[in-house]
This record gives structure tokens, C-alpha cells and sequence, in this order.
């Protein structure tokens, strides 16, 4: 009886064979199931691609590099059905304000069609008492904190943190004209954007054991603050760099990098004999400060979107800047006359005071 159902079939023989060729034609549709058959591949192809790592469009170094956690963090991209129950799980307090966070860190905002869709997080500034920042509020106080959206912060900022890396910066020469652009920058210490590989460079910091180069390591976290309101870039350059490293420890060795509340607050310095000043950013841990456990996977989630969305594509980015970099330079059209073939010692060497450029990124 079923047979007679389908009068439309004009091969009888086809309807015989219908059950047995149903089983190849669904395990021959891994269209359907992208992310489950990448796994499966990268088991049995060490080399094999994702569909996260064709996104970042990075280069043979890049991904020989950073595959293994190109694929660790594919794996925990939350679905929209994921990420809606993990926010409704949180405590009713907390939903305005994460509904509020996750509208003002979207990359991709409604009417909004930008060649970059890379967020742009919010800045943690201490003021040095100099500069010309156009972003710091006209109440700001030398010594104390602001963001980047003309908001002040004081002198105490709490917050855990969402990721972290180490990073390098190379800024130009003090005197030269133009915008205070860093001339080469790093997210892992390995390669910079303009120079390559950081090994090889003239201006690796502290090469022979002295610190007379231009480039200068550093430490950049996203932090959550205490309020949930955003998530804040913070970074920890020149002097305030220790306490970045102390950041990176507590992090490395916690089950889990937002597990306690952070504070970070502004020391003066003075050099009584040249008569000036300076803020360096200062570490307080309080063991018993923990987040609460409850936002935990909210704190998980939010890691992986700045993994895939913001840190792995800055990374990738500055890889290619570097292979295009080389490449110039073996095709006779070097980078030009830059910090890195000048002979280390021949600029001044940068701290958290006022000559120092972009101090007010401190």
C-alpha cells in the first residue's frame, strides 16, 4: 500500500532502493553540520583548516602559530540560543546593564556598513597632567582615571579581567612631526607589524641587557568593570608595565582569568632634581574580592567573542603587515629609514613622563 502513495514516481525500481540510498546522502551533506566535521577533520589532518582560521585570512606563520588555539576557540563560539540563556541565568540586577554592554561593544551595529567590523573597546587613560587628548573630560585630574568617552573614573578603577596578552610597542622618535603613531606594534612579543620577527630586531628591549631601544614591552587586558557597564582596554606601558606583568601572573595561575575583582590605582613619582612628575598604574589584589560564580559563563562568553572578534584578528593582522613588509623589502621597496636601522642608544629613551609620546596612554 505504501508503494501505490507515491503514483508520481515513474521508476518503480527507485522506490526499491529508496532506503538505501537515504544513509549515504545524509553523511554526504557537511554543509549542515560545518563545525562538527571540522573537528573531525582536524583529528585526522593535523594541518587542516577551520572556518574561523579562512576568516582571519592569516598567513602560513600565523597559523602554524596559533591553529591549535584557532580551534580551541572555535570550539566554544556560543550559538545566539546559547548566548540568550546564559544572559537570562544571570541575576535580574545584572540584566540592564549587560543588555546595555553587549549594545555598546557589538562590532556590527544596525545602518552602521564600516570597512572594518573589528569593535573598538573603550580606554582606560591615567592622566599625566600634559597633553592634548580631545577624548579626556575637561574635569579630569592629573593622577586620576578617564575613558576615552570623555567619562571620569577617579582615582580608583575595579574591574576582572575578560583576556589578556603581551604585547610590545614602538614609538617614533619624540621629535619627529606628524601624529604620535606607534611605528611598530606586537600582540604576542613575536612579530611586530612593520619589523618582523622581535628576535632579529635592533630595537628589542633590553638587547645585551640594556634598555636604550625605541620599543618597549607591555601588557593589554580587557577588563569587565565591577558595574558590568563595559568592557575596558587597559594598558600597561613603560613604568606602569610591572604592574601589567603582575596582572598576567594572577591571571595564568587562577582556574580561570575572572576569578577575583581587580584595583587599580594611580602613584605619584617625582624627580626632585629636574623638577617634574609622573602617574604610574599600581596593582591591588584583595584575596577575598572573588566574582561572584554566577557570572562566570557570562565572563566565558564574553572572552571568546573578544578571542574571535578583536584579539586573534588583530594578531593575524599583524602578521600580514609583516609579510608585506618583507616582501617589500626583497623587492627593493624597503619600509623606509626607520627606528629599526638606527643604532640603538641613538634616541631617548621614553618613561611615564611629560616628554614621552601618547602620554597620556599610560
Amino acid at each position: 500500500m505504501p508503494k501505490k502513495k507515491k503514483d508520481a514516481e515513474p521508476a518503480p525500481e527507485v522506490e526499491k532502493n529508496t532506503t538505501e540510498e537515504t544513509a549515504p546522502e545524509e553523511e554526504q551533506a557537511p554543509e549542515e553540520e560545518p563545525k562538527e566535521n571540522n573537528e573531525a577533520l582536524a583529528k585526522t589532518d593535523p594541518d587542516a583548516s577551520t572556518s574561523l582560521a579562512t576568516t582571519l585570512e592569516g598567513t602560513d606563520l600565523f597559523l602554524d602559530r596559533f591553529m591549535d588555539r584557532i580551534r580551541t576557540v572555535e570550539k566554544d563560539i556560543p550559538t545566539k540560543a546559547q548566548m540568550k540563556n546564559v544572559i537570562r541565568a544571570l541575576p535580574d540586577e545584572h540584566q540592564e546593564a549587560v543588555a546595555s554592554l553587549l549594545r555598546r561593544t557589538s562590532g556590527m551595529k544596525k545602518g552602521v556598513y564600516a570597512s572594518n567590523d573589528r569593535p573598538e573597546h573603550t580606554e582606560l587613560r591615567l592622566y599625566q597632567g600634559t597633553g592634548a587628548d580631545p577624548n579626556r573630560p575637561e574635569t579630569a585630574i592629573p593622577g586620576q582615571f578617564y575613558l576615552n568617552t570623555k567619562e571620569n573614573v577617579g582615582k580608583v578603577f575595579e574591574g576582572t579581567i575578560i583576556s589578556i596578552w603581551d604585547g610590545r610597542t614602538m614609538w617614533p622618535d619624540r621629535d619627529a612631526g606628524g601624529a604620535k603613531m606607534p611605528v611598530c606594534t606586537s600582540m604576542d612579543r613575536r612579530v611586530g607589524s612593520r619589523f618582523g620577527e622581535c628576535k632579529d630586531c635592533l630595537n628589542l628591549p633590553w638587547r645585551d641587557g640594556k634598555k636604550d631601544q625605541m620599543c618597549g614591552d607591555d601588557v593589554v587586558a580587557l577588563m569587565l568593570p565591577r558595574d558590568l557597564s563595559d568592557i575596558v582596554l587597559v594598558r600597561f606601558s613603560r613604568t606602569s608595565e610591572p604592574a601589567g606583568r603582575q596582572l598576567m601572573r594572577f591571571a595564568r595561575k587562577g582556574f580561570v582569568p575572572w576569578e577575583r575583582w581587580y584595583r587599580l590605582t594611580a602613584e605619584e613619582h617625582k624627580n626632585t632634581e629636574r623638577s617634574f612628575r609622573w602617574f604610574t598604574i599600581e596593582l591591588n589584589v584583595n584575596e577575598e574580592e572573588d566574582v561572584p560564580e554566577e557570572l562566570y559563563d557570562f565572563c566565558e562568553m564574553l572572552c571568546t567573542n573578544a578571542e574571535v572578534s578583536f584579539i586573534l584578528p588583530g594578531i593575524s593582522r599583524i602578521y600580514r603587515q609583516a609579510e608585506d613588509a618583507r616582501k617589500n623589502l626583497e623587492e627593493g621597496n624597503p619600509v623606509g629609514d626607520g627606528p629599526a636601522v638606527m643604532k640603538p642608544g641613538s634616541t631617548p629613551n621614553y618613561d611615564d613622563m611629560e616628554s614621552a609620546p601618547d602620554d597620556e596612554n599610560v
